[in-house]
């Protein structure tokens, strides 16, 4: 019995370590895979913050009516793509915070229309929550911080009188 142990156990040891090589290999892709996951995000979001610049120097320059041609003459994608880009470039202060998800996944999570995948191709995504959904249309809404400190009186009195009741409802939620 000895001797039918010591190879049948070197098969088994063989097996063992090419099952740890396998395993091996799918952690580093899955690594691999998940910073360049984030290296299109990060990219998508410098190509936003530049789109913004552009954006506001073609109006500058040759008037709101001047974007979109510019785009179809300049841009290689579509101008849907440019807005998605901007929009997480406007939502998002430090893509860090995104840093486990991928494109589509930040811009489901900003509120973003995603375009539709054949049906092949097709996820299956939850439908997020409609208070997820509500919140990210009132915030995109509402003006941020230091815009808010530019706008006149009466108007910055006008929304805190607008949101008073969204806000009395939503105090529950945060106080201990």
């Amino acid at each position: 019995m000895n001797d039918n142990q010591g190879p049948v156990l070197t098969l088994q040891d063989d097996r063992v370590s090419e099952i740890n090589r396998w395993h091996n290999e799918v952690v580093n892709r899955c690594d691999q895979c998940e910073k360049e996951l984030y290296s299109a995000l990060v990219a998508a979001w410098h190509a936003g913050q530049l789109l913004r610049e552009q954006k506001s120097w073609v109006r500058k320059c040759a008037g709101s009516g001047a974007w979109l041609d510019w785009l179809a003459k300049k841009f290689p994608a579509s101008s849907r793509t440019a807005q998605r880009y901007m929009q997480l470039a406007k939502n998002v202060t430090d893509v860090s915070h995104l840093k486990n998800m991928s494109l589509r996944q930040a811009y489901m999570n900003l509120g973003l229309r995603v375009e539709t995948k054949s049906r092949e191709e097709r996820i299956p995504m939850p439908a997020l929550p409609s208070h997820i959904r509500n919140a990210n249309r009132l915030l995109g809404a509402l003006p941020l911080p230091n815009e808010y400190r530019c706008l006149p009186i009466d108007q910055r009195g006008r929304l805190m009188r607008d949101l008073r009741p969204i806000w009395q409802r939503l105090k529950c939620f945060f106080e201990d």
